[in-house]
């Protein structure tokens, strides 16, 4: 058995943690929910049982319970008679009892009359109505209930907690006469107006009620006594002269100065950090005030002006030595951002729960970012990182802060365990007493009476042992420098973030933002996105490392512009893995915590002598009346709710004379009988469960393997260690039970494997962590700028923001100037830009009426007051060339404004204003038909409407995309709006990554039509028609990627293609296919013939929709450059081949479209090859049965072009397979590589299918005259040939175009 002391000190540990849910959270529910409860029935019991019954339930009842220590009393029964005014009055006497008890064998009717008012009589003025109901013509109380419905229908229940119960079940019982009297909100609100909104107040407080009955219920337990196997004899009681309850009372005082303790000294801690403060300020207070410029003569202003550039000189060398300088050729902007120190709220919260060690240990430290650019386009970094910054001193302090707080706590619970170990050695001098308190008595005797003086010596001693300890680790005035030099030239993206905070309305913002310039080829995604990453921002420019791959291998393309490819699969699937071991791992919590749980609840249905002995020799029940056993005897015969039990349980004293009330005896002696009874039977119901019950498992019919080997293994170690269950009436324990109970648990395999479940589990846990710290090595060593700030007007030093915003951009202008300025621009840039300029000079190129408009606009001076589009004209961007640092010489192709995507936290908010303000009310009007509830609907709406209007589209930023010849700048801006906190900050997300009109290929994907519904939309709002889909495109910079929803992606081709860099290739004539097709032309092959039986599905390919009159596809989709001629050009098609492949050819699916499974659609393959370039298209178009288009997904096209010179290798593939029993199909395939791409790509695949059908005698197969023209173009397209210098092709060789004409 455990030492009294420590088992006391255990008890107390337990108590305190249970302490704050079981005292303050829960009876702060009570006192709002008895604030909300239903005037026509309001009940509130005092802790001592008496009742208190306001308004109408004064009067719910006639009869009235007369309290057991009274002895007797009169009862009144009131009757009146039907039709008459005359009033009978009948009294009984009564000894205690309720008087007309009812028997749930009759019948009990109920009926509404007369009662007198204050004067006794029946004259119809101050006549009230009240409810009489009688069982045999006796008047009884109003109780009707069917057996099993309701647990209100105990005739012994306390008239309190019958009201309390009805009130809470009344759903069940609606025919109960109290139900239909007053009115309760029933489940269907029948006797009550109750609409959406009240209803789902109800429901809500109904499910608050049951969460907070189990929790009681729950931590009814968890307060129960340790019930661990106590062997002494409890006639010699040592604490009889001790008053009942004593105990609990103790440890309740006891956790309470714990609690106190706990909540005064983060305060004494902040209140030692301000004395010090005070007294330094006090101390070093000199009188100087502040130099003020405005009382200076024009000498001193001008002196005064020469010294801070002095000083900033001195800052500057601080930071860059004058050889660094030298190597710079010269400081031409700079950029400094110094963030020391830390807000007024963090700083008084950080002093007051690392109680003042921080102020004592930590110097603030400061965290330098410094940016340097040359003169000579060379940046210079640098970061300076202090060795303990403040943000880990103050969580590291402040969590030995918070210990130091709970060890003293724990520290004044053991000294009054002591302390009252004292007391009852002085109180109670028995020898068994004295003998177990002798070793601690010298101890007690010292801290009688000086509690808190030990207790504060402790902290004391903590405090300066850690002041030690971390004054010798913590050295915050070291710092670690890192000094980075990049070149101008190398420079490829840049980014810039700016946003802000409010704590409160009267509060000033809280600024933060960052600069980054990465060098090299284009940085990782999730290094792209992690500037600003918790903002909402546009998202529909990324860099990628590699094209994304695809499924479909060059066939059918997506459905709805975004293709599905294995990287895309592969991202999903890991976080649908992710999301099912984060579910299987909840779920192995779960059920380990239901076990434990079980554990404890069945270790503390074992009745043991600490719970027993205290109520069965003194009358402190408190520990019965939190055991699981007493609660299932309680609830079980309806002598009480569970929820009343577990409010009753958590009270300090619970006499045995309440629970004799409980269990409906009239003496203690009689109680005692019965929990001795009820103690008896859970023993027994223990051995029968624990003993013969594995028995039974294991000599069972039944199979269960498991079971068995378990029951096996557990009597085998039952019979080795001697145990068994018992009952000792004269120890008041059921002997053995706990020991049987946990051996019982962990002799279980399932349980077991739960503990190495759990193991495994935070092995994972550690795993994950330590993978996201290697992804933080990557942007660590990334080749990049990062310089961050942080402006807070609290902090002691903070920066000032339109400062270093301007310095920032300024920067970032400059370096990309630099790098034009040193390499030089590329003559077919300089070609492009002053094309464009022309284009404008003479007026050919009216921005504002492009199919996607913007205009050049210089009206802001700053970010903040710069729109990116105006109110009338959502649709044109607002180019402002300065702001967005566009350098000279550099013209804009296009731009166009992008509304981001829905947030989740939007989504979210918009589901629940719709359900909550639209749907809920509506049904509920429909279904209660009253005018109330159809008003509550119509208000709903315009509510829903403000709602969504203030919490989701005033928060909506303003985006776009601008595309100019040498860069690409994705930009986002939020603008001033009035929040919650006032106005809000603005924020600001500029992203550039340079192309340098390089880009050799491009890949478009989108949908080939637009949908109905959208067309419907379009329609009513008067919008332009919108075709989503993704652009690719690949540079010498790298490849990036941008989406589009709203507007047709069908012109985002037809920018890219106006910055490219194609070269011709001299091998390629446009004499030579001239040549080529008109032979294919003579030979007149034609299409791949439909499959039999499919003319009842009237096959017929349309046009492409939307894509204007060119007759060529590459003036189509793009923009030809000077001196591009066409020359070869060929059209496929893939087909089914037979009827099977037309109604089965997708595989069988189920999906939410009209013939899921047929291939109804033809893939249109049509390619062209130019001097410059090769472009394919890949078209599906639905050819049959075109009357199901409507209720089919929109089918998809993709466009890929690609330049010459980076044309690497092709492969053409002729695949056979078995079409019926004497025909075989062959197909053409032809695939294109691209130079350092790793596999084909899918837009640059030619497939014809079937290419042939044929049978045994039409063997060998003879090519198709279009076959070796593809061939030829081919080998030409990749063999390493003379590219030409111009690309005007006049400069051909007479001898070859007489060998063409000949062809």
């Amino acid at each position: 058995a455990p030492s009294p002391h420590i088992e006391l000190m255990a008890r107390s540990l337990l108590f305190l943690l249970a302490f704050g849910a079981a005292s303050g959270a829960p009876r702060l529910a009570d006192w709002a929910r008895a604030r909300r409860r239903s005037k026509q029935l309001h009940v509130e019991v005092d802790p001592h049982g008496s009742i208190h019954e306001e308004r109408e339930s004064r009067r719910l009842l006639e009869l009235q319970t007369v309290p057991q220590d009274q002895g007797s009393a009169n009862d009144v029964t009131t009757t009146t008679a039907a039709g008459s005014n005359d009033v009978t009055t009948t009294t009984a006497a009564g000894s205690g009892k309720d008087v007309s008890p009812l028997d749930e064998d009759k019948p009990v009717t109920c009926r509404k009359e007369l009662d007198p008012g204050e004067d006794g009589q029946v004259d119809g003025k101050n006549d009230k109505t009240k409810l009489v109901c009688t069982q045999g013509g006796e008047v009884v109380k109003p109780w009707k209930c069917e057996p099993g419905q309701s647990i209100c229908c105990n005739p012994r229940m306390k008239e309190s907690y019958y009201l309390r119960c009805l009130a809470r079940e009344c759903y069940k019982v609606q025919s109960d006469p109290l139900c239909k009297e007053h009115k309760m909100c029933t489940l269907k609100c029948q006797n009550n107006c109750c609409c959406f909104v009240a209803g789902t107040a109800w429901t809500v407080n109904t499910v608050y009620r049951n969460v907070e009955q189990k929790a009681l219920v729950i931590m009814m337990a968890l307060l129960g006594t340790m019930n661990m196997e106590d062997e002494q004899n409890f006639s010699d009681n040592s604490t009889k002269r001790e008053e009942p309850g004593a105990q609990e009372k103790w440890m309740k005082a006891t956790c309470s100065e714990a609690m106190y303790l706990l909540a005064i000294m983060p305060f004494a801690g902040l209140s030692l950090s301000l004395i010090y403060e005070w007294a330094k300020k006090a101390a070093g207070k000199m009188g100087v005030g502040g130099i003020r410029t405005d009382e200076m003569t024009k000498e001193q202003r001008e002196e005064w002006m020469q010294e801070e550039k002095n000083r900033q000189k001195m800052k500057l060398d601080e930071y860059l030595t004058e050889k660094e300088q030298d190597g710079l050729g010269g400081i031409l902007q700079l950029v400094v951002t110094e963030v020391s120190g830390m807000s007024n709220a963090k700083w008084v919260i950080t002093q007051a729960l690392s109680l003042s060690l921080y102020h004592f240990l930590v110097t603030e430290p400061v965290e330098t970012n410094v940016c340097a650019l040359g003169k000579t386009g060379r940046l210079m970094v640098l970061l300076r990182r202090p060795l303990n910054p403040s943000s880990e001193s103050a969580k590291l302090l402040k969590g030995v802060g918070t210990l130091i707080m709970l060890l003293s706590a724990v520290a004044l619970i053991y000294f009054r365990t002591i302390e009252r170990m004292l007391y009852l050695a002085t109180n109670y001098p028995t020898p068994s007493v004295r003998a177990r308190l002798a070793p601690i008595k010298p101890i007690a005797d010292l801290i009688t009476g000086k509690v808190y003086l030990y207790t504060i010596a402790a902290a004391v001693a903590m405090w300066i042992m850690n002041f030690i300890f971390f004054k010798a680790t913590i050295k915050s005035w070291g710092h670690s420098d890192a000094k980075n030099y990049y070149e101008s030239e190398n420079a490829c993206c840049a980014q810039y973030f700016r946003s802000g905070t409010k704590a409160t309305p009267w509060a000033k913002p809280r600024r933060v933002g960052g600069m980054r310039i990465f060098f090299g080829p284009y940085p990782m995604p999730h290094i792209f996105w992690e500037l600003g990453k918790d903002w909402h921002f546009l998202r529909c420019l990324e860099p990628l490392p590699k094209l994304p791959a695809e499924y479909d291998n060059g066939g059918y393309p997506s459905s709805g512009g975004s293709p599905s490819g294995p990287e895309e699969t592969m991202g999903f699937l890991q976080l649908l893995l992710g999301l099912m071991n984060t579910f299987l791992g909840t779920l192995g919590l779960f059920f380990f915590g239901v076990n434990l749980y079980n554990l404890l609840m069945n270790i503390q249905n074992c009745p043991t002598g600490v719970v027993l002995a205290p109520c069965i020799t003194q009358g402190a029940c408190a520990g019965v009346v939190r055991t699981p056993w007493f609660a299932h005897y309680i609830v079980s015969n309806k002598l009480m709710v569970a929820e009343d039990l577990a409010r009753e349980a958590v009270k300090a004293d619970v006499p045995i004379k309440e629970v004799a009330k409980w269990i409906g005896v009239e003496t203690v002696g009689q109680a005692k009988k019965i929990i001795m009874e009820v103690a008896q039977d859970s023993c027994q119901a223990m051995y029968e469960g624990l003993i013969i019950g594995p028995n039974d498992t294991m000599n069972g019919m039944h199979a269960d393997w498991l079971g068995k080997q378990h029951a096996t293994y557990y009597l085998e170690q039952i019979k080795n260690k001697n145990l068994n269950i018992t009952w000792q009436a004269k120890m008041y324990s059921c002997h053995g039970c706990v020991r049987c109970m946990t051996l019982f648990y962990f002799t279980d395999v399932q349980n077991v494997v739960e503990l190495i479940e759990i193991f495994l589990l935070i092995i994972a846990s550690y795993f994950s962590a330590l993978l996201a710290s290697m992804m933080g090595n990557v942007l660590e060593n990334c080749p990049m700028i990062d310089v961050h700030f942080e402006a807070d007007p609290t902090q002691k030093q903070s920066v000032d923001l339109h400062y270093t915003e301007k310095s920032c951009l300024s920067m970032i202008g400059r370096t990309f100037f630099f790098r034009y300025h040193y390499c030089g621009v590329p003559k077919h840039m300089e070609y492009q830009e002053e094309g464009m300029r022309k284009q404008v000079q003479k007026g050919l190129r009216d921005t504002k009426k492009l199919t996607d408009p913007f205009q050049e606009v210089d009206k802001a001076a700053t970010w903040d007051f710069y729109n990116l589009f105006d109110a009338t004209a959502t649709r044109r961007f607002n180019v402002h060339r300065e702001l967005l640092g566009l350098l000279e010489g550099e013209e804009v192709v296009n731009a166009w404004t992008v509304p981001p995507r829905l947030t989740r936290n939007q989504k979210i908010i918009i589901a629940l204003g719709v359900f909550f303000f639209i749907v809920g009310p509506i049904l509920s009007a429909l279904r209660k038909n009253k005018p109330s509830c159809a008003a509550e609907a119509i208000l709903g709406t315009v509510l829903c409407w403000k709602y969504v209007e203030f919490f989701v589209l005033k928060r909506r930023p303003q985006a776009g995309i601008v595309l100019t010849t040498r860069r690409i700048f994705q930009v986002t801006k939020t603008p001033r709006f009035w929040g919650l906190m006032g106005y809000t900050e603005p924020l600001i997300k500029l992203d550039v990554l340079i192309h340098n009109c390089g880009i050799f290929y491009a890949q478009l994907q989108m949908e080939s039509a637009v949908p109905l519904s959208r067309k419907i939309l379009a329609k009513i709002f008067k919008l332009p028609v919108s075709r989503r889909g993704q652009l690719l495109a690949q540079g010498p910079m790298g490849i990036f990627k941008m989406w589009r929803e709203r507007g047709d992606t069908y012109n985002l081709i037809n920018y890219i293609s106006q910055v490219t860099f194609l070269t011709p290739l001299a091998s390629l004539n446009p004499r030579m296919g001239k040549c080529l097709m008109y032979n294919e032309k003579v030979a007149g092959e034609k299409d791949p013939p439909d499959p039999p039986g499919s003319g009842c599905c009237c096959p017929h390919t349309p046009p492409p929709p939307m894509m204007g009159t060119a007759k060529s596809i590459l003036d189509r989709y793009c923009k030809r450059i000077k001196g591009e001629l066409n020359v070869y050009g060929r059209k496929l098609v893939t087909r089914p081949s037979r009827c099977k492949d037309l109604c089965c050819g997708k595989g069988i699916r189920c999906g939410c479209e009209c013939c899921c499974c047929c291939q109804l659609d033809e893939l249109l393959t049509e390619f062209i090859v130019t001097t410059h370039r090769i472009l394919v298209e890949q078209r599906a178009a639905q050819r049959y049965c075109r009357c199901t288009a409507v209720c089919r997904k929109t089918p998809g096209i993709r466009v890929t072009f690609l330049a010459h010179n980076q044309a690497a290798a092709y492969v053409g593939l002729m695949p056979m397979k078995t079409l019926t029993r004497k025909k075989i199909q062959q197909d053409f395939t032809i695939k294109l590589l691209q130079q350092g791409a790793r596999e084909y790509q899918q837009g640059l695949m030619l497939h014809q299918k079937p290419y042939v059908i044929a049978g045994k005698a039409d063997l060998p197969i003879k090519h198709k005259i279009w076959v070796p023209h593809i061939n030829m173009i081919f080998d030409q397209l990749t063999q390493r040939a003379p590219m030409h210098d111009d690309s005007s092709g006049e400069d051909d060789d007479s001898d070859e175009d007489e060998f063409y004409e000949n062809m």
